[in-house]
């Protein structure tokens, strides 16, 4: 009895050293994590902006180490292509830390920019680093920032995707030139449908003249039992 619980404690102990090692190995990579965007759009009223972060994180128990990459992102439908009414603005990739090369913008579509990339919708590379290289343990840098104009008369409400495309090799890589391993996690664009100013205003007036309405009607009611601020009653 002793020996089979002896036994037992064993592979449960095994077990268990076993889910842990999966579990470190699964966070053994740095982390490219794409951040959200949103715009709130009304048909018809101008085009505003939208905005989201790349975020490379270290979740490693020791420091990561490289000397440059090259990232390839999809913004909607995998493949060259943006939403509706989405463009590249005329910043398009604003590097926040070190110096980065030009992005490079698929071509087919509004914001078109130097070079095609093999793939997706905008090509993104850096050498430069204003952290020298080296992401720490537990440490995180926002490296990117993308910028999108949105046309409010041409978007459509809704959600889209924001990805490394699936068909071109995103890749870090070290001094020696090697191919570092690394995952990511990816963001939603948020277009959302808010009501025209003049609809604003013509509902506000409505509430207001129902309002209004209701008051007056309790008024004129009260009107028909008074005179002169004292209760009058009508003879029959």
């Amino acid at each position: 009895m002793r020996q089979t619980m002896k036994s037992n404690l064993r592979v449960c102990r095994l077990t268990l050293a076993a889910l842990l090692v999966g579990a470190v190995s699964a966070q053994a990579n740095l982390v490219v994590e794409i951040g959200d965007g949103q715009a709130a759009i009304a048909p018809g009223v101008g085009t505003t902006t939208a905005s989201f972060d790349i975020v490379f994180h270290n979740p490693m128990a020791s420091g990561f180490d490289f000397s440059g990459y090259t990232l390839f992102l999809d913004i909607g439908p995998a493949g060259l292509g943006l939403p509706a009414g989405v463009s590249f603005a005329a910043d398009p990739a604003v590097y926040l830390t070190g110096e980065g090369t030009a992005p490079l913008i698929g071509a087919g579509k509004n914001g078109t920019k130097n070079l095609t990339p093999a793939a997706g919708d905008i090509a993104l590379g850096q050498a430069q680093f204003g952290f020298n290289g080296t992401i720490d343990a537990g440490e995180s840098f926002t490296v990117i920032r993308i910028n999108l104009d949105v046309d409010r008369s041409l978007a459509t409400p809704g959600e889209h995707d924001l990805f490394l495309s699936p068909s071109a090799m995103s890749i870090f890589t070290n001094t020696a030139a090697e191919s570092l391993p690394f995952t990511s996690t990816g963001g939603t664009l948020t277009l959302t449908a808010v009501p025209e100013p003049s609809a604003l205003l013509y509902g506000g007036l409505a509430v207001a003249l129902a309002g209004l309405w209701k008051c007056l009607r309790v008024l004129l009611g009260d009107a028909k039992h008074t005179f002169c601020g004292q209760p009058h009653f009508m003879m029959r």
